[in-house]
């Protein structure tokens, strides 16, 4: 089952951030959560310090000001609080998370070029990649909840086995539908003792091991496998062809130099998909959880 009690938004004033706030703002509405709306003000060399970070009153008032300019004030409107810190984005960002106990972090995301990734990549990236929490990115306008197209990308590790769980159960929360995708590298590239062959037969043994026939039967869920040496393009290439409208998928959060030039699938995958994206890490703060067990009656009759 969903148990959303805290979703944050990080605001930045723009259009992106805007559209994340309408999706984070329905889901506040169909779970009951409470909206955080967080603005980071950025100053480069900011010395870092404990949160809160104290801003000059008259700048906080402002931009709280323009923060509410973005909020819903209809009878629906989930409860919300607005807030203001001053620093880095993404370790700000990741600092309130952690204090609030945030279930879901809703952002947008800007696509940048190679160069800019090179040195220092996007705030959502950067997020995505130390978050305590699961995140949704958002590059254009979501999707409306209405029998969705989810696609979750698996490379058959733990944390892609609870990507596929919190696929399986949205799409079993807004009747969609539900497409498992792995992504295999190009064995014909590669200096490899095991037959091609083998390797495929095994991948999709593996996929089809991970689908229940309650997924078959009322997910109307589908299993592919794609072949590629770049398997970030391949799962967004795959989602416009089949027309995904969420894309779900696990991160290991790496922390090695090697993301400093080429990321994760997962940062890659945020960075161009044109629709929303869900990444989840294991272990985590998770708001996917086991039902209660109904409770025993010990009358007798």
């Amino acid at each position: 089952m969903i148990a959303l009690k805290r979703i944050l938004v990080p605001h930045d004033l723009g259009d992106t951030s805007n559209e994340a706030m309408k999706y984070a703002t329905a889901l506040a509405r169909m779970f009951g959560a409470t909206l955080d709306v967080l603005h980071v003000s950025h100053r480069i060399g900011a010395v870092p310090t404990e949160l809160p970070f104290e801003l000059d009153p008259g700048i906080e008032a402002t931009m709280r000001e323009r923060l509410r300019k973005f909020t819903s004030h209809d009878k629906a409107t989930p409860d919300q609080e607005l807030h203001v810190r001053f620093g880095t984005p993404h370790e700000e960002i990741i600092r309130f998370a952690e204090a609030r106990q945030t279930d879901l972090i809703v952002m947008g995301t800007h696509g940048r070029g190679v160069v800019a990734h090179a040195l220092m990549g996007s705030v959502a990236e950067r997020v995505v990649r130390s978050a305590p929490c699961p995140i949704v990115t958002v590059r254009n306008r979501p999707l409306e909840f209405d029998t969705p197209n989810i696609l979750v990308a698996t490379d058959f590790g733990i944390a892609s086995d609870t990507a596929l769980t919190y696929g399986r159960t949205l799409a079993q929360t807004f009747g969609g539908r539900l497409e498992l995708l792995h992504v295999m590298e190009n064995p014909f590239l590669r200096a490899m003792v095991a037959d091609p062959h083998t390797l495929e037969v095994a991948a999709r043994r593996q996929l089809s091991e991970r689908l229940t026939a309650t997924d078959l039967q009322t997910l109307g869920a589908s299993a592919s496998l794609e072949v590629s040496d770049d398997p970030a393009a391949a799962i967004v290439d795959y989602a416009k062809r089949a027309r995904i409208d969420f894309i779900v998928m696990g991160t290991h959060g790496r922390q090695s130099m090697e993301r400093l030039f080429i990321g994760s699938v997962a940062e890659h995958v945020v960075r161009h998909a044109s629709c929303p994206v869900l990444t989840v890490r294991h272990p985590e703060r998770e708001f996917i959880v086991a039902a209660a067990p109904a409770a025993r009656s010990d009358r007798s009759d």
